[in-house]
């Protein structure tokens, strides 16, 4: 190697060692506590020009402490733990629930089998937002076939989940960016919003522009705890022993016309010794249900999730067989 290129070899590798230097020591700066520095000028250091570090900058080439002053006196120069502005700090979460409190109407939400029982129509003066304003369009079969082969009964039904935290999110819209925009209504025949036992208006109007019945989702958790089990016969009850009728089903019958869809999505899958001998009053409550939602002159749908038997345990057969096919 020429010493030309030696020289040339020495100048770039002494500007990468004081780069490197000059990185390190402001680092250290903003890692040292402000006391250490009030000590160092308090023993005679702040006699001389110091760098951010408060080392000697004229241990240092003259360009790089000369940087070194210029960033430690500028005032807009801060360190990452210091946000330059209060915006910074109040970054909105993703998540609503924990967002200020907001008169944005937000979704409506159902924590126990009481909070149905005591919904009241006259009681939403403020619920208009959450309220379907599109019925449901005929729906208008392709000219074009893609499958002559194809039974033209059979269905395809969605269950989907649109909006995972339906019930803190406002009606209206908001900053949030965790929604499912379903694209995919010419496929389906009917739908289930797999969020909540109320669907959302946006998604109530997107499914009847595209002529798709839109359900909410009636949950039961899987489970064999007497908790759980109680949570059903409590849902099912009826207004005396053998009425035959029963207070949890109006109520659905109501909000469904309330809110605009079109019925529900029943997964139940509980099952224990108190629901022995239950699936037959199971049955009588989805009969009455809709029975009552005809004398509203709203006339409503149930799809089922195959797991509860007629004896009413839970029993998963995939089709309707000795023990689905009374349900």
């Amino acid at each position: 190697m020429t010493l030309k290129k030696l020289l040339k070899f020495g100048i770039v590798a002494g500007s990468i060692w004081t780069l490197h230097q000059v990185t390190t020591m402001e680092v250290l700066a903003q890692e040292l506590p402000s006391e250490n520095l009030t000590a160092n000028q308090e023993t005679g250091a702040s006699e001389q020009p110091t760098n951010s570090a408060g080392e000697n900058s004229d241990n240092l080439p003259t360009e790089a402490a000369t940087e070194v002053r210029e960033r430690s006196a500028d005032p807009a120069i801060t360190t990452p733990e210091q946000p330059q502005n209060a915006e910074e700090t109040n970054i909105a979460p993703d998540s609503p629930s924990t967002a200020p409190p907001s008169i944005r109407p937000k979704e409506i939400k159902f924590e126990s089998n009481a909070d149905i029982e005591n919904w009241r129509e006259e009681d939403q003066p403020d619920h208009d937002p959450n309220r379907a304003t599109v019925p449901l369009a005929n729906r208008v079969p392709g000219s074009r076939v893609v499958n002559p082969l194809a039974n033209p009964e059979a269905k395809l039904h969605a269950v989907s989940l649109m909006n995972s935290k339906a019930a803190d999110h406002a009606s209206v819209g908001g900053d949030e960016f965790k929604a499912y925009a379903f694209d995919y209504w010419q496929y389906v025949d009917s739908i289930t919003f797999w969020d909540g036992p109320i669907p959302s208006p946006d998604v109530i109007d997107a499914a009847h522009r595209n002529g798709v019945p839109i359900y909410g989702t009636l949950f039961f958790n899987w489970s064999s705890s007497q908790e759980d089990q109680e949570k059903l016969l409590d849902f099912i009850k009826e207004d005396s022993p053998q009425s035959g009728t029963f207070p949890i089903a109006r109520q659905l019958a109501k909000m469904a016309k309330y809110y605009g869809f079109d019925g529900y999505f029943i997964n139940q899958e509980t099952t224990g010794n108190s629901l022995r001998e239950k699936g037959e009053q199971m049955r009588q409550f989805m009969l009455y249900t809709k029975e009552y939602a005809k004398s509203l002159d709203y006339p409503i749908r149930f799809a089922w999730y195959d797991a509860m038997s007629s004896y009413g345990t839970r029993y998963h057969v995939n089709g309707v067989d000795l023990f689905g096919n009374q349900m």
